[in-house]
């Protein structure tokens, strides 16, 4: 009977929310990406639009003091109607489908997103501004994205070795990524191979051993902790695996996941980074 009651509620609180023609703007996200995505394309003065965030939406700091409604696989439904949005931004791979299906069948404007490249970043980027109606801001900004990202893949066209990579997520366990993964099709516009990229699944758990046997040329590790012991931990992992016929020659480099792993306007910067330090090991290799 409680709960009867309280979806109740719920329906008649939405409904009184879009009522109204004249309601202002007011934002959900369910993922940090979104967050950072939206918060990009609202001006300062509507900034106040994104009135609630999934958990670990930490970036830049201001969203921080922004209501929580739950994390990115566990939304809270009651949290995120009672907010009231006129619009609601999901992504397909993450958010829990009968969660989204729930919100949906009690009225709310529910986007569903999904970003496998640039080129749909760009595209979510113009539909975002349009559902809040910064169209011109957003085209702008996506203008941005594009022009940023043709430079650099044009300057890693020049890259003669195959530079092969290995891409970790987290340490103890340890994952990777396929071609599937956003993160992975930065690192092919950067210059390199995925040594994993033809995995049968996005995020394989792979064997040491099979990592090794694949002779990676650089290693990125994406490290959620962001601590200084954690990596130096992951670095002295790696480096008590070189041998006389492995050796990483300093190729080892520990990444902020919130800038590598997270999809949205700072996904240049990781591009750029992946770019240079790719780069830099196929120069290094042109001149011996």
């Amino acid at each position: 009977m409680k709960k009867i009651i309280f979806i109740f509620l719920l329906i008649v609180t939405v409904q009184n929310t879009y009522g109204s023609n004249k309601a202002k703007v007011r934002i959900v996200t369910l993922s940090p990406s979104l967050t950072e995505i939206v918060w990009d394309i609202l001006p300062k003065n509507k900034k106040s639009a994104l009135v609630g965030v999934s958990s670990f939406s930490d970036f830049p700091k201001s969203v921080k003091k922004i209501t929580k409604v739950g994390s990115y696989i566990e939304p809270k439904l009651e949290k995120i109607v009672s907010l009231k949005p006129t619009l609601v931004l999901s992504t397909k791979r993450g958010n829990p489908k009968g969660k989204i299906e729930k919100l949906i069948s009690m009225g709310l404007n529910v986007k569903v997103t999904h970003i496998k490249n640039l080129q749909d970043l760009i595209e979510i980027y113009k539909k975002i501004g349009q559902w809040i109606g910064e169209k011109d801001i957003a085209i702008k900004k996506s203008e941005k994205i594009m022009a940023a990202s043709q430079e650099i893949a044009a300057s890693a066209k020049s890259i003669q070795s195959n530079i092969k990579v290995y891409y970790q997520l987290g340490h103890k366990p340890a994952y990777t990524i396929n071609s599937e993964t956003f993160t992975s099709h930065l690192l092919e516009l950067a210059g390199g191979k995925n040594i994993f990229e033809k995995s049968a699944t996005r995020y394989p758990k792979p064997k040491t051993e099979v990592i090794l046997s694949r002779n990676p040329d650089i290693i990125f590790i994406s490290d959620f902790s962001n601590k200084n012991s954690k990596k130096k931990e992951i670095k002295r992992f790696w480096k008590n695996l070189e041998s006389t016929k492995t050796s990483f020659n300093d190729q080892i480099h520990i990444v902020d996941s919130s800038l590598t792993d997270r999809i949205g306007p700072r996904s240049i910067e990781a591009l750029k980074y992946f770019h240079e330090k790719i780069k830099i090991l196929a120069n290094s290799r042109g001149r011996n």
